[in-house]
């Protein structure tokens, strides 16, 4: 095979026209090489260190509830305001919980309400739901019923562990709001619940007696 032969060999084309290529646009492919290369390494950092931060907020948190077990409220809450500070979403959420649900024990309204306007994404169903159930509580005790029970029925469809407790409250809500009916009708169908708990079962049944005594 000739010079001219090899030159039109379409297969040998493609090879040359290639090297041609990248000898002419050396700067250019070693740029989008190290753009690479420059990705890779970030996303190894911040993987590496969210691992991190994940693992030492873990542990923070885990010292401030067990303070907070304790009795040792202060420096519990000072913990919880710092990991409310910090990247880690999931940290930052657990500690909003626990600060409310520590202000609600002390009666401290104010703020409970503060606490609930702070921006923090809350990713996880069953502390969403927790949120979700306390602002109905609030909104029940400012009297605005059709806002509670938006609430509570939000709170029930994410985690339906709470499902029967959220119910009651429900129950509640449509006895302020002389909703008798509503409130027998699901009084009847949660009794039918064989799974029912006992303290949700009596609960249910002092409702109804209750109801009963009014009609």
């Amino acid at each position: 095979m000739d010079k001219q032969e090899l030159r039109q060999d379409p297969i040998r084309e493609r090879i040359l026209s290639s090297l041609s290529y990248v000898e002419n646009n050396k700067k250019a492919l070693s740029m989008i090489v190290a753009s690479f290369m420059l990705v890779i390494i970030v996303s190894g950092y911040y993987s590496t260190t969210s691992k991190a931060l994940a693992a030492e907020t873990s542990i923070k948190l885990g010292k401030a509830m067990n303070n907070s077990i304790a009795g040792n409220a202060d420096v519990a809450n000072l913990a919880f305001s710092e990991i409310m500070n910090s990247n880690s979403n999931s940290g930052a959420a657990n500690s909003l919980v626990s600060m409310i649900e520590y202000h609600l024990k002390e009666g401290n309204e104010l703020a409970v309400d503060s606490l609930l306007n702070i921006d923090i994404s809350v990713k996880d169903d069953y502390l969403q739901s927790k949120l979700l159930s306390i602002r109905g509580d609030r909104a029940f005790d400012r009297m605005e019923y059709e806002e509670a029970l938006n609430y509570y029925k939000l709170a029930g469809k994410l985690d339906t562990t709470m499902d029967d407790a959220l119910k009651l409250k429900e129950i509640s809500v449509y006895i302020e709001m002389d909703s008798n009916d509503k409130a027998m009708k699901m009084l009847i169908e949660m009794l039918e619940n064989n799974a029912l708990s006992f303290d949700i079962k009596n609960r249910c049944n002092s409702y109804l007696s209750m109801l009963k005594n009014k009609a």
